[in-house]
This record gives structure tokens, C-alpha cells and sequence, in this order.
């Protein structure tokens, strides 16, 4: 299974560009991966980022973390 991570700022619009959380997770469960445990920690340090959305290949958003 492949996800992506897309960053979003405080007022809901997508940060473009490369960040640190943004990435592609390719497993069989994405909650088990260290990218996504890590995402908690980006949010708690980052002043930029307030959540971040777990989106599958097909464009369902599977998941909002925040």
C-alpha cells in the first residue's frame, strides 16, 4: 500500500514544497512505520505545521492527523 503525507498551515491551505514530514509511506499498515510516529513530534516542534493528512493513491484522505 502507498500513501502520501501532505503538511497543512494553521489557516487549512497545503504547503507546497518540500517539508520535513511530507513523504510517501509504501507498507502494509502505515501506522506502524517510524514516518508516521514521527509526524506527532514534527506537529509539537513546528510552529509552520498544524496537521498533517494521510491520503491513498486514489485520493481518499484516510486519516487527519493534528
Amino acid at each position: 500500500m502507498k500513501v502520501y503525507v501532505e503538511a497543512f498551515y494553521p489557516d487549512g491551505s497545503q504547503i507546497l514544497g518540500n517539508l520535513d514530514g511530507q513523504a510517501v509511506i509504501r507498507a502494509k499498515n502505515y501506522r506502524r512505520t517510524q514516518a508516521y510516529k514521527r509526524l506527532r513530534s514534527i506537529l509539537y516542534n513546528s510552529t509552520r505545521v498544524a496537521s498533517f493528512r494521510i491520503v491513498a493513491e486514489d485520493g481518499r484522505v484516510l486519516e487527519t492527523v493534528s
